[in-house]
């Protein structure tokens, strides 16, 4: 009896050891992904594609969770929620990068004429310039998402001239926009992403300084039929992870996390500028959308215009030796 008592314990032993050894293993981390688009804009399928590459390259040891629309948290309280844990990659731009980054608050999205074809270049040489003020805030700058870049001026009805508002009430983004819309005569307000379609319903703006994806994706052309395609902004839309959770990751996953960025953007910049132009054509065909392209000079008036008053401002939060180098780096990628 003992002996039989024994080889069945000794059996069950090997039994739960096996379970043990084929079991799921359960210890992968999870990269919280915080986004403030929607399904329907074409940058969801570039997350897809970096979920993928994270997925596939650590061997299903790092999974990444996308939250769209800005489920996870309020688009302009992305540095709280990556310094608080609730997320692990955030959307800093606009409104969502504050005076905790004095220099990248003025100047990741401003009036510039940029050359589109190498505004990857341009991305890396301005991050890097950033990065002590990513370092102060203990976050990692993973990459930007920016193909020729679609943000520009939408109206319900005609203006006379983009630096002559007269008074139009125009949703900004931020602080720099702000400046701008004033600048040209109109009444900036700030309004949500997600709460924007409803504002311009209703008449509560009268016009949008918005991305042709995000205007595409809330299904905005037939409320703001009037573009106004001014090419006028550099725009650095900034996705960040705090370095302690990068850290947590062993190092051959680390290196994986951070390369997907590069990889991903390489897959996706064809496709983006493809549907970029097809969301214009199908809105000029679908809503009638009326768009005037500026000419080369009437671009550098208007950036020349909205850059008076501004770049004292940047010269106090970069300091004048930052303040040179950002202008060369403007320059040399210059439109």
């Amino acid at each position: 009896m003992r002996k039989s008592r024994s080889i069945a314990a000794v059996a069950s032993m090997f039994v739960l050891t096996g379970a043990a050894l084929w079991a799921p293993q359960s210890d992968a981390q999870t990269l919280r992904f915080s986004t403030h688009v929607n399904e329907q804009d074409f940058r969801y399928q570039a997350w897809l594609e970096y979920k993928k590459l994270v997925e596939k390259g650590t061997q299903g040891r790092v999974k990444v969770d996308i939250f769209p629309s800005s489920t996870l948290h309020p688009f302009a309280k992305a540095i709280d929620a990556l310094n608080g844990g609730v997320a692990d990659i955030g959307t800093l731009a606009g409104a969502a990068i504050d005076d905790r980054m004095p220099c990248t608050q003025l100047t990741h999205f401003m009036p510039a004429y940029i050359s589109t074809p190498k505004i990857y270049e341009l991305h890396d040489a301005y991050n890097a310039l950033m990065k002590d003020e990513f370092d102060k805030l203990a976050l990692e700058i993973l990459f930007s998402f920016d193909f020729g870049y679609d943000q520009e001026w939408f109206f319900r009805k005609p203006v006379k001239s983009l630096d002559q508002l007269d008074g139009t009430i125009v949703r900004s983004v931020g602080a720099i926009t702000t400046h701008m819309i004033d600048a040209f005569g109109g009444k900036p307000v700030f309004i949500a992403p997600a709460e924007t379609y409803q504002a311009a319903e209703r008449g509560v703006v009268d016009g949008l300084n918005m991305g042709v994806a995000t205007v595409t994706s809330w299904k905005m052309w037939e409320v703001m039929p009037y573009m106004i395609r001014s090419k006028m902004h550099y725009a650095n839309i900034i996705y960040a992870a705090p370095k302690k959770k990068i850290a947590s990751l062993s190092p051959a996953d680390q290196k994986v996390v951070r390369t997907a960025g590069a990889e991903m953007l390489k897959w996706a910049q064809p496709r983006y500028e493809a549907w970029i132009q097809q969301q214009i054509g199908e809105a000029v065909m679908k809503y009638n959308v009326n768009i005037r392209n500026l000419t080369k000079a009437e671009i550098q008036k208007v950036v020349d215009k909205a850059r008076v008053g501004w770049m004292p401002k940047i010269e106090k939060a970069c300091g004048p030796a930052k303040t040179r180098q950002l202008l060369d780096l403007f320059q040399r990628y210059g439109g």
